[in-house]
């Protein structure tokens, strides 16, 4: 979409979340550590938007 040239995407990568293992139940989906840390990175995130 970007490519497109479409405009308000944006991307949160697992080191703006801060993800590691310790963040997931078997490696991928995130336990409640990385649903904080996935808060805590969209909050950082949309207020550089604001």
């Amino acid at each position: 979409m970007k490519a497109k040239g479409v405009k308000g995407i944006y991307l949160l990568t697992k080191e703006a979340i801060g993800q590691d293992m310790e963040d997931t139940v078997d490696g991928t989906h995130p336990n409640d550590l990385g649903m904080m840390r996935y808060a805590e990175a969209y909050e950082k995130a949309i207020k550089k938007i604001k």
